[in-house]
């Protein structure tokens, strides 16, 4: 099930989840944290969107560039306007959805542009429905496994802990996360899990 980090850490909170990748979790007693990978972010519209630029977007340039972006306290757009706040940037965000989906869908529609990681429109990008301009310097999003130290996981979160760990590692083999990520084999380790 995918969403925004704040529904994803409620669903945890709450015992709904027992695993979940989300975008820089806060530290929470109670629950473990493992990072996966920094994702590199671009700044993601239809062509005829994206400001015209012969090479990557200065962070700094974000604040004439219209937005649609997932509403506070969501990760991203915590990460985002603490970038802002650095550069002393206002943003003009047009729409905020806190919907992964229907944000793809404004951003087909040309009513803005929005932050993504690579994952979140590779196909809109095939199929050049989307284009995405990276940042310099590189922006990133550190992605993290988190799951609640209360309980035992069981064999099937064990299991599924380390598929997305294989997958992370598949990804990153195939250049599928674009040259931008420095991805250190140490990151991504084995399952610490205790299995039931």
């Amino acid at each position: 099930v995918g969403g925004f980090s704040v529904f994803i850490h409620e669903w945890l909170v709450r015992g709904q989840a027992d695993l979940a990748c989300i975008h820089d979790p806060l530290p929470q007693r109670g629950f473990h944290t493992e990072k996966l990978i920094r994702e590199p972010v671009f700044l993601v519209g239809r062509p005829d969107v994206l400001p015209t630029t012969d090479g990557p977007l200065r962070i700094g340039d974000l604040g004439r560039v219209p937005l649609i972006l997932p509403s506070r306290p969501n990760a991203s757009r915590r990460l985002l306007d603490n970038w802002m706040a650095q550069f002393d940037v206002a943003l003009d965000v047009r729409l905020e959805v806190d919907d992964p989906t229907l944000i793809r869908a404004l951003l087909r529609e040309g009513i803005g542009c929005s932050l993504l990681s690579q994952g979140a429109f590779q196909a809109e990008e095939r199929l050049g429905e989307l284009r995405a301009l990276p940042f310099q310097p590189a922006a990133h999003w550190q992605l993290a496994l988190v799951w609640a130290t209360s309980t035992r996981p069981s064999s099937a979160v064990a299991a599924v802990s380390e598929t997305i760990r294989e997958t992370v590692r598949a990804l990153h083999a195939l250049g599928q996360d674009r040259k931008s990520t420095r991805l250190n084999s140490s990151h991504v380790k084995r399952s610490r899990m205790p299995s039931s």
